[in-house]
Protein backbone atom coordinates (compact mmCIF):
# COMPACT_ATOMS: atom_id res chain seq x y z
CA UNK A 1 0.00 0.00 0.00
CA UNK A 2 1.08 3.17 -0.64
CA UNK A 3 3.44 5.18 1.98
CA UNK A 4 1.42 8.30 2.18
CA UNK A 5 -0.97 8.62 4.73
CA UNK A 6 -4.73 8.27 2.88
CA UNK A 7 -8.22 8.18 4.70
CA UNK A 8 -9.51 4.33 4.82
CA UNK A 9 -11.81 5.56 1.92
CA UNK A 10 -9.51 6.27 -0.45
CA UNK A 11 -7.08 3.10 0.56
CA UNK A 12 -10.28 1.14 -1.05
CA UNK A 13 -10.66 3.30 -3.69
CA UNK A 14 -6.81 2.49 -4.41
CA UNK A 15 -7.18 -1.24 -3.91
CA UNK A 16 -10.37 -1.55 -6.36
CA UNK A 17 -7.96 0.36 -9.49
CA UNK A 18 -4.84 -1.79 -8.49
CA UNK A 19 -7.88 -4.71 -9.44
CA UNK A 20 -8.03 -3.27 -12.75
CA UNK A 21 -5.22 -2.02 -13.51
CA UNK A 22 -2.90 -5.20 -13.77
CA UNK A 23 -4.45 -5.56 -17.14
CA UNK A 24 -5.67 -2.47 -18.40
CA UNK A 25 -3.59 0.59 -19.41
CA UNK A 26 -6.37 3.23 -19.08
CA UNK A 27 -6.63 1.76 -15.31
CA UNK A 28 -3.03 1.63 -14.41
CA UNK A 29 -3.09 5.57 -15.56
CA UNK A 30 -6.05 6.17 -13.16
CA UNK A 31 -3.73 5.08 -10.55
CA UNK A 32 -1.00 7.21 -11.00
CA UNK A 33 -3.71 9.74 -10.60
CA UNK A 34 -5.29 8.19 -7.26
CA UNK A 35 -1.80 8.12 -5.50
CA UNK A 36 -1.22 11.91 -5.92
CA UNK A 37 -2.14 14.20 -2.95
CA UNK A 38 -5.70 15.54 -3.04
CA UNK A 39 -4.33 19.03 -3.37
CA UNK A 40 -2.53 17.36 -6.66
CA UNK A 41 -5.16 16.35 -8.31
CA UNK A 42 -7.30 18.22 -11.36
CA UNK A 43 -10.07 20.09 -10.86
CA UNK A 44 -12.36 20.40 -14.24
CA UNK A 45 -15.34 22.55 -14.91
CA UNK A 46 -18.08 21.46 -17.05
CA UNK A 47 -18.09 24.22 -19.54
CA UNK A 48 -14.66 22.02 -20.29
CA UNK A 49 -15.94 18.81 -20.41
CA UNK A 50 -19.13 20.50 -23.03
CA UNK A 51 -15.91 21.68 -25.37
CA UNK A 52 -14.03 18.59 -25.11
CA UNK A 53 -16.49 15.86 -25.08
CA UNK A 54 -19.42 14.28 -27.60
CA UNK A 55 -22.65 13.02 -27.12
CA UNK A 56 -22.65 9.80 -25.43
CA UNK A 57 -18.74 9.98 -24.10
CA UNK A 58 -17.96 8.17 -21.61
CA UNK A 59 -15.55 10.03 -19.45
CA UNK A 60 -13.12 9.95 -16.53
CA UNK A 61 -12.26 12.84 -14.44
CA UNK A 62 -9.24 12.13 -11.88
CA UNK A 63 -9.74 14.40 -9.74
CA UNK A 64 -13.01 16.57 -8.89
CA UNK A 65 -15.90 18.29 -11.58
CA UNK A 66 -17.14 21.72 -10.84
CA UNK A 67 -19.80 23.23 -12.12
CA UNK A 68 -18.28 26.50 -12.80
CA UNK A 69 -20.81 28.10 -14.04
CA UNK A 70 -21.16 26.45 -17.27
CA UNK A 71 -23.70 23.97 -18.89
CA UNK A 72 -23.35 20.91 -20.36
CA UNK A 73 -25.01 21.13 -24.05
CA UNK A 74 -25.34 17.23 -24.63
CA UNK A 75 -25.36 13.92 -22.49
CA UNK A 76 -22.34 12.08 -21.30
CA UNK A 77 -21.57 9.53 -18.65
CA UNK A 78 -19.07 11.07 -16.19
CA UNK A 79 -16.96 8.87 -13.35
CA UNK A 80 -14.31 10.91 -11.62
CA UNK A 81 -13.05 10.88 -7.93
CA UNK A 82 -15.47 13.30 -6.79
CA UNK A 83 -18.28 15.75 -7.84
CA UNK A 84 -19.70 19.26 -6.69
CA UNK A 85 -23.46 19.00 -6.01
CA UNK A 86 -24.16 21.50 -8.68
CA UNK A 87 -21.59 19.76 -11.25
CA UNK A 88 -24.10 16.60 -10.81
CA UNK A 89 -27.00 19.36 -10.94
CA UNK A 90 -25.86 19.93 -14.02
CA UNK A 91 -24.72 17.07 -16.04
CA UNK A 92 -27.98 15.72 -15.27
CA UNK A 93 -29.74 18.81 -16.41
CA UNK A 94 -27.96 18.08 -20.09
CA UNK A 95 -28.92 14.81 -20.12
CA UNK A 96 -25.64 13.18 -18.76
CA UNK A 97 -25.23 10.11 -16.05
CA UNK A 98 -23.13 10.55 -13.09
CA UNK A 99 -21.86 7.34 -12.35
CA UNK A 100 -19.43 5.76 -9.72
CA UNK A 101 -15.99 4.17 -10.04
CA UNK A 102 -17.03 0.86 -9.33
CA UNK A 103 -20.01 1.43 -11.98
CA UNK A 104 -17.31 2.57 -15.11
CA UNK A 105 -15.74 -0.19 -13.97
CA UNK A 106 -18.24 -3.26 -14.22
CA UNK A 107 -18.93 -1.79 -17.46
CA UNK A 108 -15.76 -1.37 -19.16
CA UNK A 109 -13.12 -3.47 -16.98
CA UNK A 110 -10.43 -2.36 -20.05
CA UNK A 111 -11.32 1.20 -19.90
CA UNK A 112 -11.63 1.53 -23.91
CA UNK A 113 -13.19 4.37 -25.28
CA UNK A 114 -13.33 5.95 -21.91
CA UNK A 115 -11.34 9.68 -22.15
CA UNK A 116 -9.67 10.84 -19.73
CA UNK A 117 -10.02 14.73 -18.78
CA UNK A 118 -7.55 16.57 -16.54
Amino acid sequence: MPSRRFSESRIALIAKIRKYSKNSNFWKAIEKFALKSRKALPEVNIDKLNRLTSPNDTIFVPGKVLAGGGTLRHPIQVAAFSFSKAAIKAIIQGGGKVISIEKLQEQNPNGSKVKIIV
